[in-house]
């Protein structure tokens, strides 16, 4: 997971006046964040910035938890290390989890069409709104 040093806390008020995301709320971030590891290209900073700004935390945070569970399930199972094949993988799932099928991705050599559908089969659909 890719980490910058912050200059505010995440747990402060920010001066674009969005309230600070409660501790709990945090903790999950964190936890999803972990999982994807480096194939996620948004900082955790970046990320409880955004979450900060969002009306609907909550339902974006369950969605990116839905995500991960698609994404650790996957490399797991197959016991996948690496990295290029990860993130290749990340961002099937969450396109997979936004309706994209199969057809949609070109992640050259990296996966097959067959390893695609896998993926995409995983998937519950969510919103574009609970993940952006």
């Amino acid at each position: 997971m890719r980490t910058k040093k912050a200059k505010n806390s995440p747990t402060k008020q920010k001066p674009n006046g969005h309230a600070p995301l409660p501790a709990k709320l945090l903790e999950r971030i964190r936890k999803y964040k972990l999982i994807f590891g480096d194939a996620d290209p948004d900082t955790l900073e970046e990320t409880i910035e955004l979450f900060q700004q969002s009306k609907h935390r909550e339902r974006k945070i369950r969605s990116w938890e839905r995500i991960a569970e698609v994404y650790q399930s996957y490399i797991s199972k197959r016991a996948i290390t690496d990295p290029a094949v990860k993130e290749a993988v990340f961002y099937v799932a969450l396109g997979g989890s936004l309706g994209k099928g199969a057809d949609s991705y070109g992640h050259g050599n990296l996966l097959t069409k067959a390893q695609i559908e896998d993926i995409v089969s995983l998937c519950k659909p969510v919103l574009l709104e609970d993940v952006m």
